[in-house]
C-alpha cells in the first residue's frame, strides 16, 4: 500500500506540475486574449474614426458636386454675356465702320468746301485789286472834273 500512495503521490505531483504549467500556460493566453481584446478596441475606435472621415469626405464631395453645379451655371451665364459682349463688338464694329465712312465723306466734303473756300479768296483778292483799281481810276476822274 505504501508503494500505491508513493506511486499515487507520485502522479498527484506530476499532475501538480502539469496543472501549474496548464494554469501559467492559461494566464499567459489570458493575457495575449487582454491585449487582443485592447488592440480589437484600438482598431474599432479606428474604424469609428475611419467611418467619421469617410462621411466628412461624403458631406465634401456632397458639396463640391453643389459648387461645381453651381460653378457650371456662372460659367453658362459667364459664357451667354460673352456671346452678347460679342455680339455687341460686332455692333460697335459695324457701326464704327460706317462712322468712318460717313468721316471720309465728310473730310472729302470739307476738302472740296477748303478748296472752295481758297479759289473765292483768290475771286475776293482779285476783286479787291479791281476795286483799289477803280478806286484809282474815280480819284483820277474826280481830280480831271475838279480840274475842269
Amino acid at each position: 500500500a505504501d508503494s500505491i500512495i508513493k506511486s499515487l503521490g507520485s502522479q498527484i505531483n506530476k499532475i501538480n506540475v502539469q496543472n501549474v504549467a496548464i494554469n501559467s500556460k492559461v494566464e499567459t493566453l489570458a493575457t495575449k486574449v487582454e491585449n487582443l481584446e485592447i488592440k480589437f478596441d484600438n482598431l474599432e475606435t479606428k474604424v469609428d474614426n475611419l467611418e467619421i472621415k469617410f462621411d466628412n469626405l461624403e458631406t465634401k464631395v456632397d458639396n463640391l458636386e453643389v459648387q461645381v453645379n453651381e460653378v457650371k451655371e456662372q460659367n453658362k451665364n459667364l459664357h451667354s454675356k460673352v456671346e452678347n459682349l460679342e455680339t455687341q463688338v460686332n455692333e460697335v464694329k459695324e457701326q464704327n465702320k460706317e462712322l468712318k465712312e460717313q468721316n471720309n465723306k465728310l473730310n472729302s466734303k470739307v476738302e472740296n468746301l477748303e478748296s472752295q473756300v481758297n479759289d473765292v479768296k483768290e475771286q475776293n483778292e482779285d476783286l479787291k485789286k479791281q476795286n483799289e483799281a477803280i478806286v484809282e481810276q474815280l480819284k483820277e476822274i474826280l481830280e480831271i472834273i475838279k480840274k475842269k
